[in-house]
């Protein structure tokens, strides 16, 4: 009795097996042509089983990105390759995969025929640098002489029937033996999660997102009008917290920090994984010096000292390959001169508690404020340039971002997320 959820996964051993015995009867047939055994076998009986094993085998060619085999029977090269009946599979039979800051193996879960042809692909060929390009293109100088199997929209804007029937298929043989195939084949094992459509934008490493937002009197966090610049920066945050959780292949190995900064200092509000809700309170105004995570006397003093003590304590306990730093704010203060020459003495003695397995930093810093001009800003930019520079030999570590509005800061939080 085969088991309704396991169809797919053992259709496939099937094919599998399938091949393996017209292996068989092809080795056997060698065997015989070797040992010139025409005393059991007579020539014309051997041409017509030759025959047979030939068409049953069909087109040797393969796909180059799902490994799918043509479908055909041997064709001229005016025939193009195809596989209507079952259709290109995932990615990651032919390797596919996208490679994380810690060298790990993610595989690629998207079928051939559903990737928009827009889509961004890196080629990476031995011995010359990755090259960015399309998929409509990758496909057509890669994959030459095969079609795709159907076309995912109906032309109405909804998914076409067999878009639907191969997800549904290969949800099922990956829920089965997802974990298992990643493990003989060295990749990490992910959730398929098919809302994503551009398969690029998904984040599988550990992450922590520290969002340190201003809530000084100048940008009215007190105020019930949705246009304050406070609340307009809310809005933005939520969203790009939730782009977050959903291009996370698994938000329980994501951590939230939710911090204010006003001129005594700084504190965090929050503190979770991004698998639970954020409760709307945790957005509200606080009035700081009443909770934990007071350091220095000043707005960024403060802000850079997060980085010093609270995520550095993070780092020590758990390894996050990915460390994202949101600072908003609407105003100048006072450079803290003391607070980032320690940040950078401190990155200098744990090196290697700051860098991913690639040998990058694991942290991105981006600031972002809507003044033209923040002197204070552009010093803090400048040093962190510095510290990276000399130990990464990285450049632009720091992302100083101004003239944006409030009401695009969560924007610039949602780009960030896209370079990772």
């Amino acid at each position: 009795e085969i088991n309704d959820m396991e169809d797919s996964a053992i259709c496939l051993d099937f094919l599998a097996m399938a091949e393996e015995l017209l292996a068989c009867v092809e080795r056997k047939l060698s065997e015989l042509e070797h040992l010139r055994a025409t005393a059991f076998v007579d020539t014309g009986l051997q041409t017509q089983i030759s025959t047979l094993v030939g068409e049953a085998k069909g087109c040797n060619s393969r796909c180059n990105f799902c490994r799918r085999k043509c479908e055909l029977k041997p064709h001229g090269q005016g025939i193009p390759h195809c596989c209507d009946r079952l259709g290109h599979q995932m990615r990651v039979f032919g390797d596919g995969c996208f490679i994380g800051p810690e060298g790990d193996r993610y595989p690629s879960l998207k079928v051939c025929d559903e990737i928009d042809g827009s889509t961004k692909i890196q080629v990476v060929k031995a011995g010359r640098p990755p090259e960015v390009t399309t998929w409509e293109t990758v496909h057509k100088n890669f994959n030459i002489g095969w079609k795709r199997a159907y076309t995912k929209w109906d032309g109405k804007g909804n998914f076409s029937a067999q878009h639907l029937e191969m997800q549904s298929k290969m949800n099922r043989f990956w829920g089965v033996l997802g974990e298992r195939y990643c493990k003989e084949n060295n990749f990490k094992k992910i959730f398929k999660k098919d809302e994503i459509e551009d398969e690029s934008r998904t984040i599988h490493e550990k992450t922590l997102c520290v969002v340190n937002l201003d809530s000084s009197g100048s940008m009215q966090p007190d105020s019930d009008n949705p246009k304050s610049k406070y609340n307009l920066a809310v809005v933005g945050a939520k969203k790009a917290v939730q782009y977050l959780r959903d291009h996370h292949s698994d938000t329980r190995n994501v951590q939230i920090q939710l911090w204010q900064n006003d001129r005594p200092g700084v504190e965090c509000i929050y503190k979770e994984s991004l698998a639970a809700p954020i409760p709307d309170m945790k957005w509200k105004r606080k009035e700081l010096g009443r909770g934990d995570g007071i350091y220095g006397v000043g707005q960024f003093h403060g802000s850079v000292n997060i980085l010093r003590y609270e995520v550095l304590k993070v780092l020590k306990a758990q390894n996050y390959p990915l460390v994202f730093y949101f600072l908003f704010t609407d105003g100048e203060n006072m450079f803290p001169m003391q607070q980032v020459s320690d940040f950078g003495t401190e990155l200098k003695a744990n090196k290697s508690l700051w860098t991913n397995g690639s040998g990058k930093p694991k942290l991105q810093v981006t600031i972002v404020t809507d003044c033209a001009t923040v002197q204070s800003l552009t010093r803090i930019k400048a040093e962190f340039d510095k510290f990276a520079n000399e130990i990464w030999q990285v450049k632009d570590w720091c992302k100083l971002l101004t003239s944006v509005t409030t009401d695009q800061w969560g924007q610039a939080m949602i780009e960030q997320f896209k370079l990772a």
